[in-house]
């Protein structure tokens, strides 16, 4: 019917606004118990009283202290109203929990200000029962039966319900090459005279190679555009030649990520979809994965010329979305080990970004920048799809 997309919103927003009660004052009432909240949040999560707002909403926005979703609360409010309104258009009863609602976030909104977002509804529990819900995570412990700690604190499955694929960035990730392409990228450029600190470059893990060198040719900022172009083709040209020979010609230290292989014939047994994702170009990947045996591991790969821009932009998972037939972003999980990979699984607006230890970057550069979770390598997976 004409107007069903906007009442369907409206009834969507305001069971988020209820569930952002409910489980602020649940979560509250623990507190003052002596519970700490990340670790009942867990447990919860585990439970028939888990929400997208306790899944999320809470780890990723909340318990940091954040409150930085970016969605307003007075729009809340609006649609809490609206949905409350079509019950009177209808002639039909009154509707007292809703309601209840209603009037609970428009106070919080003139409290609390039109630019309050709407996770802040925490923050009015937190100050009406005088506690603070709060979490910092921490390292990851080793896995066990139960899963993994997580940005809420506690304990958490890796992957949650609803998860039809999963994206593995490759170098790091699930291919253990020693810091090789990292190593021979530096001394591309610095051999062409090239200046950057190692901090500056670090910066940039996970990233298109290509977009890498233009952006310090650019900071060098010798010449105009076509030759600062010239230049960048020409030292991309270069880096490719030895990444090249590093890879495939040369005897190296390249393997596959322990357990990875095993975690794609698991995910794949379970009805998840595995695919690859990487900054290389085609050729390079091919190679790869046609050297580590993942050929036939794997459902769909994508490279980030093909798409266009590189992380973190989200375009490569889109288009494993449309490669694979997945509809919905909450139903990717996203692995990687930079900062890169996170920001790209956020841009997305994926289910889970799950941070890894096995290569570039650590677990609070990981956590900072989206993670979900952080787990030692793939290889965590492994204990779950048991």
């Amino acid at each position: 019917p004409v107007g069903s997309g906007h009442a369907v919103k409206a009834v969507n927003n305001a069971l988020l606004a209820t569930n952002l009660w409910a489980t602020s004052e649940g979560l509250a009432l623990l507190s003052r118990e002596g519970v700490d909240p990340a670790a009942a949040l867990s447990a919860i999560n585990y439970s028939s009283g888990r929400s997208w707002v306790g899944i999320q909403r809470f780890p990723d926005h909340i318990l940091n202290g954040r409150f930085d979703y970016g969605f307003a609360l007075d729009l809340l409010a609006k649609d809490v109203r609206t949905a409350v309104g079509l019950a009177g258009s209808q002639g039909a009863t009154s509707l007292p929990v809703l309601s209840h609602i209603q009037e609970l976030t428009e106070r919080a909104a003139l409290d609390l200000g039109s630019n309050a977002d709407h996770t802040c509804i925490a923050h009015s529990v937190e100050r009406s029962m005088g506690v603070t819900l709060r979490s910092s995570g921490g390292i990851l412990p080793p896995p066990t039966k139960k899963g993994f700690s997580s940005a809420a604190g506690g304990v958490t499955r890796i992957l949650p319900e609803g998860i039809e694929m999963c994206v593995f960035d490759m170098a790091g990730t699930v291919i253990d090459e020693g810091g090789i392409v990292y190593d021979t990228l530096k001394e591309v450029m610095r051999g062409d005279g090239l200046v950057f600190t190692e901090a500056e470059f670090d910066a940039w893990h996970g990233a298109n190679k290509e977009e890498v060198i233009a952006h310090f040719v650019k900071l060098a900022g010798d010449g105009d555009g076509a030759t600062q172009d010239t230049r960048t083709a020409r030292l991309y040209a270069l880096f490719q030649e030895r990444i090249k020979d590093a890879y495939f010609n040369s005897v190296g230290k390249i393997a596959a990520i322990d357990g990875a292989p095993e975690v794609f014939v698991a995910l794949r047994k379970h009805g998840i979809k595995v695919c690859l994702n990487t900054g290389y170009p085609r050729d390079i990947a091919d190679g790869l994965i046609s050297r580590m045996g993942y050929a036939d591991l794997i459902d769909a790969s994508t490279c980030a010329e093909e798409v266009g821009m590189g992380r973190p932009a989200p375009y490569m998972i889109h288009s494993l979305m449309r490669k694979t037939g997945v509809m919905r972003a909450s139903g990717v999980a996203k692995f990687g080990d930079t900062q890169r990979d996170m920001e790209e699984g956020v841009n997305a607006g994926v289910g889970v970004k799950i941070g890894v230890l096995s290569g570039a970057d650590n677990e609070e550069t990981l956590m900072k920048s989206g993670a979900t979770l952080v787990v030692p390598s793939v290889k965590s997976l492994l204990e779950e799809l048991k």
